[in-house]
């Protein structure tokens, strides 16, 4: 009984794929000289022994086989959560805290407002754990546990 020759690998990369009928261990690679059982069958005529790596990036053939319905739904998804992000940045006019908030500038009564009312005097640039992580001249606002970065408005 002969031993099932194997061709060499076309590269590093290549996997090696046994053929039907091999009972090979895991982590059987010709290339770190493991060599086939004689009591194996022969290979079938034209056996591709290596199949190349797979191609990085299987972002192309995903939209490809997406279909149009799940990149349509895809594509709302994605406004809907764009549109939502934005909406906490920029606020809705109304008082907010934290970043992107306003605030009066009272001496007594230091209170969250809208950004477009008359009253802000500060704009919240950051929510920090210490004072010295406000690097602004505006200084900073404790709201709590939590310390606000001020810039001034206008």
């Amino acid at each position: 009984m002969s031993v099932p020759t194997i061709p060499f690998a076309p590269g590093v990369d290549a996997r090696f794929t046994a053929p039907p009928g091999w009972a090979v261990p895991a982590g059987f690679d010709p290339r770190r000289g493991h060599l086939p059982d004689p009591a194996w069958p022969a290979a079938p005529d034209g056996w591709e022994f290596w199949a190349a790596p797979p191609a990085p990036g299987r972002a192309a053939g995903f939209v490809a086989s997406a279909g149009p319905t799940r990149l349509a739904l895809g594509g709302i998804l994605a406004v809907v959560a764009v549109a939502l992000v934005l909406g906490q940045v920029r606020g809705d006019d109304g008082a907010t805290d934290g970043v992107g908030s306003c605030w009066s500038a009272g001496t007594t009564d230091v209170r969250a407002v809208g950004c477009d009312d008359s009253a802000a005097a500060y704009r919240v640039t950051s929510v920090v754990d210490s004072a010295v992580s406000c690097t602004g001249p505006a200084g900073y606002l404790e709201d709590g546990s939590r310390l606000l970065c001020l810039e001034a408005i206008g």
